[in-house]
C-alpha cells in the first residue's frame, strides 16, 4: 500500500528572464520563462517510507562516537586491561552516524523541551539526510541527457547504500536540460542561459523544500516504525554531494573564480558576516539587472559579485535554513570519484609511472605483478 506521499508528481515552474538592454519597473513584471515536465516526489514521503519500511531494522536510529583500542593485556594476577587505561582511545569515524556534526545535531534535539503530546517511551532521534545529483550524458553519440536528485538516509551503514540490491538509492526528482533551446527555439546568451539553468536548480528544490517539509523540519514528524517503535524524528541535510560544476551552481557561485570552494569564501574575520552580506549583494544586484538595464555579465555586476564571488541566483537553501542557522555551505562535501579518483589521483598515478618507465621500463612490468 503507497500513500499519495509516494507517487511520483509532474510540476512547472517559472522563472524570471532578464532581457538584456530592457529594464522593468520590478523583477516581478519581467515575462515568466515556464519550465514544464517536471518529475518529482515528495521528499518528506520518501523519508517515512523508508523509516516505515522493513529494512529500518538496519538503521542507527542514535548517534554514537565510535573509539578504537588497543587489545586488552593479561597481568600476572590474570586481570584484563586496556594499555591506555586513561584514555578511551582513538576516536574513529566511519558512518555518518558517529560523525561529528550528526552527534551535534542530536545534541541539540536532545536539548529541546519534550512535546507533551508524546509519550516518554519515544525516542527524539537525529534524522540525517544524504543528498546526491549528478547530470549524466546516457549515450556516445547523441545528446540525451538525464539528470536526477537522489536521498539517503545517512542513519544506514555505507556497506548496504553502496548495494543497488538493498534499494536505499531514493530517486526525487529530475531536472530538465537545454530546456530554453527547447521551448523558444532560439539560442540565448551564455550568460542568460547559465542565469535559467541555476535559477531552474533552485525552483526544483523549491518544490521538495515545500512548506510542509520545512514545518516538519521545525517541529519533527512521528513516525511508527517497522519494528513497531513510535519514533520522534528531526529532519537534518547533512550533505550534498555533486561534481563541482552542480556544486557550485548549488552553492549560487562563479565558476572557477578568485573563491574556487563554497566552503572558504571569505576571510576569517568576515564569516560572521558572510550569509548578511551574501544577501543584499544579490538582491541588489537583481535590482540592476531587472531595474536598471545592467546585463548579467556586464563589468558592473561583475564587480559587485566578485568579491565573494556570488551569482545573480538566489539560493534556496539559504532562503529556507537560514532561521534555522544553518550554514547551507557546510553540506557540500568532496566528491571522491570525480575530484579524486579520476582527478588528482589519476594524474598522480599516471606521473609516477613516467617515472617508472624512465628509469627502467622493467619497472611497469613489476608494477603490475603485484
Amino acid at each position: 500500500m503507497f500513500s499519495a506521499d509516494d507517487e511520483w508528481k509532474k510540476s512547472s515552474v517559472k522563472i524570471h528572464v532578464p532581457k538584456e538592454g530592457v529594464k522593468y519597473a520590478s523583477e516581478d513584471d519581467t515575462p515568466e520563462f515556464e519550465v514544464k515536465g517536471i518529475w518529482h516526489q515528495s521528499l518528506l514521503g520518501v523519508i517515512k517510507s523508508a523509516y516505515e519500511d522493513k529494512s529500518q531494522k538496519y538503521l542507527h536510529n542514535i548517534p554514537f562516537k565510535l573509539y578504537h583500542c588497543d587489545e586488552p593485556t593479561l597481568d600476572s594476577d590474570s586481570t584484563m586491561h586496556n594499555s591506555s587505561d586513561s584514555a578511551p582511545g582513538e576516536h574513529v569515524w566511519t558512518e555518518l552516524y558517529n560523525s561529528d556534526a550528526v552527534l551535534e545535531e542530536q545534541v541539540k534535539i536532545d536539548a529541546l523541551s519534550r512535546n507533551s503530546e508524546d509519550a516518554d517511551t519515544v525516542e527524539y532521534v537525529a534524522t540525517p539526510i544524504m543528498e546526491y545529483s549528478d547530470a549524466s550524458h546516457l549515450t556516445s553519440f547523441e545528446s540525451a541527457y538525464l539528470w536526477p536528485i537522489y536521498n539517503w538516509i545517512g542513519a544506514l551503514t555505507k556497506y548496504l547504500r553502496v548495494k543497488p540490491s538493498s534499494l536505499s538509492a531514493h530517486h526525487i526528482a529530475y531536472i530538465p536540460k537545454d530546456f530554453y533551446l527547447r521551448v523558444y527555439n532560439t539560442a540565448a546568451t551564455p550568460d542568460v542561459l547559465q542565469f535559467c539553468r541555476s535559477q531552474l536548480v533552485q525552483k526544483i528544490w523549491d518544490l521538495l523544500l515545500n512548506e510542509k517539509f520545512m514545518h516538519t523540519y521545525q517541529h519533527r514528524i512521528l513516525v511508527m516504525c517497522s519494528n513497531g517503535i513510535i519514533r520522534c524524528l528531526f529532519l537534518r541535510i547533512i550533505m550534498y554531494s555533486a561534481d563541482y560544476p552542480e556544486r557550485i551552481a548549488l552553492a549560487c557561485m562563479h565558476f572557477l573564480m578568485r573563491c574556487p570552494c563554497p566552503i572558504c569564501l571569505v576571510h576569517k574575520e568576515k564569516i560572521m558576516l558572510m550569509s548578511s552580506k551574501c544577501n543584499s549583494l544579490i538582491a541588489m544586484a537583481h535590482k540592476w539587472v531587472f531595474e536598471k538595464e545592467f546585463s548579467i555579465g556586464s563589468a558592473m555586476i561583475n564587480h559587485l559579485l566578485a568579491s565573494i564571488p556570488l551569482v545573480l541566483t538566489r539560493s534556496t537553501f539559504s532562503e529556507c535554513f537560514s532561521s534555522y542557522n544553518f550554514n547551507f555551505y557546510s553540506m557540500f562535501v568532496p566528491d571522491v570519484l570525480h575530484e579524486f579518483e579520476l582527478g588528482v589521483f589519476k594524474a598522480i598515478f599516471a606521473h609516477n609511472l613516467w617515472i617508472l618507465y624512465l628509469f627502467d621500463f622493467n619497472n611497469l612490468t613489476t608494477l603490475n605483478s603485484q
